[in-house]
C-alpha cells in the first residue's frame, strides 16, 4: 500500500483490484465532508496507474510528474468563485478530445462537482455520455443532493468515512509543525477529517478555547457586560464560529462525563477543569444547554444578527446554569 495515503485503506484496496481486473468504470463520484482525502486517494490512484512499476515507485518518469505536481494528464478542475463554470468544461472538454500526453490512462478530478453551474453540468454531462476511452473520471462532493440525477445515474458512488484519530494523528505529524497541545485541539475539534484553517490557528484558539472555559464555569451577573463586551470582540475577529463550536464540545463533553459516558469524551481537560472549579449541573441542563448553542449556531448560519444571536444566548445559559455554578 502507498506510504502516501493515510486512511481510506481498504476503500483504495478495492480501487485498486477494480482497475486489477479491467473493470473499472467511466465514472466515480467520491462522496464525504472536505479534508477526508477524496482527492488525495484520487491522486494516489492515478499514480499507480500509471507508474511503469504500478507501485507509486518515485523514478519512472510518470511518478516525477506526479511527486513535481505538473503531470500534464491528471486534470483537475474545482469552482472558482461560487461556481464551476461552463469555460472550464469546454477547456477540460478540448483536452479530453486529445491522447495522453504520458499516461496510460487521463484521470480527471473534479473537486466540489455540486457546484458545477448548470451550462457546466449539462456540457460535463456529454463526457459522461460518450466517456473517452483512455481517462477515469472522478468527482467529488460533500452531498449527491446538489447534482444533476442525470450525472448522479453515471457515476459509481464510493462514500468515505472519517478518520481514525490514530490516522489523523499521524498525517498532522507529517504535514504540520504544531506543538503537542495544538495538535489535541485540532484531533478534538476535527471531526475525522483536515481542516486547514483550524489547523492554522490552532495555537491561538488554544487560548480562545480557554476563555471559553471560564465563562462557562464563571456566569457572574456582575461580569455579564464584560462578557457581551468579549463576545463583540470576538466577531469583529471572525472567531465566533469557533466560541460556539468550543462552547458545544464542552457542554457535551460534560454531559457524557456526568451521565457516565466518560468514553466518548474528547477534551478530558475540560472536565478536569470543571470539576476544580465545581461545575457539575444536572445533564438535562448540560443537554438543554447544549441545544441552545446548537439553535444559535442556526441562527447564526440563517444570517441572523451574529452579536444579538450571541448576546441572547449569554443570557439563556445564565439562566440555565447559574443554580449549578460556584461563583
Amino acid at each position: 500500500m502507498s506510504q502516501i495515503l493515510v486512511g481510506h485503506q481498504e476503500i483504495f484496496r478495492q480501487l485498486w483490484a477494480t482497475h486489477q481486473a479491467d473493470r473499472l468504470p467511466s465514472a466515480y463520484l467520491f462522496l464525504g465532508p472536505k479534508g477526508l482525502g477524496k482527492s488525495t486517494v484520487t491522486r494516489v490512484l492515478a499514480q499507480r496507474i500509471n507508474c511503469d512499476l504500478g507501485q507509486e515507485c518515485g523514478v519512472c518518469e510518470n511518478c516525477r510528474l506526479f511527486a513535481s505536481g505538473s503531470h500534464p494528464d491528471f486534470l483537475v478542475v474545482g469552482p472558482t468563485g461560487k461556481q464551476i463554470k461552463i469555460a472550464q468544461i469546454q477547456g477540460l472538454i478540448g483536452t479530453l478530445n486529445l491522447k495522453p500526453m504520458y499516461a496510460k490512462k487521463r484521470v480527471v478530478l473534479v473537486k466540489e462537482a455540486d457546484k458545477l453551474g448548470l451550462e457546466a453540468a449539462n456540457a460535463f454531462l456529454k463526457v459522461l455520455e460518450e466517456p473517452p476511452l483512455d481517462s477515469l473520471l472522478v468527482l467529488t462532493s460533500e452531498d449527491e443532493h446538489g447534482l444533476l440525477e442525470t450525472l448522479l445515474s453515471r457515476c459509481q458512488k464510493v462514500s468515505f468515512g472519517p478518520l481514525s484519530r490514530l490516522e489523523l494523528a499521524q498525517l498532522l505529524e507529517a504535514r504540520t509543525q504544531l506543538e503537542p497541545e495544538a495538535m489535541e485541539l485540532v484531533l478534538a475539534y476535527s471531526e475525522g477529517r483536515l481542516r486547514k484553517e483550524l489547523i492554522e490557528k490552532a495555537p491561538e484558539l488554544l487560548g480562545l478555547e480557554g476563555q471559553v472555559g471560564q465563562l462557562l464555569f464563571r456566569l457572574d451577573p456582575a461580569k455579564l457586560v464584560d462578557q457581551m463586551e468579549w463576545l463583540e470582540s470576538l466577531i469583529k475577529q471572525g472567531l465566533e464560529g469557533y466560541f460556539l463550536e468550543f462552547l458545544a464540545r464542552w457542554l457535551r463533553d460534560l454531559s457524557f462525563e456526568f451521565s457516565g459516558q466518560s468514553e466518548r469524551v474528547r477534551r478530558p481537560a475540560a472536565v478536569a477543569l470543571a470539576r476544580s472549579q465545581g461545575f457539575e449541573p444536572p445533564v438535562p441542563v448540560l443537554l438543554d444547554a447544549f441545544t441552545q448553542v446548537g439553535e444559535t449556531q442556526g441562527a447564526i448560519y440563517a444570517q441572523a444578527g451574529k452579536l444579538l444571536a450571541l448576546e441572547g444566548l449569554l443570557l439563556r445559559l445564565h439562566h440555565l446554569l447559574q443554580g449549578a455554578l460556584v461563583l
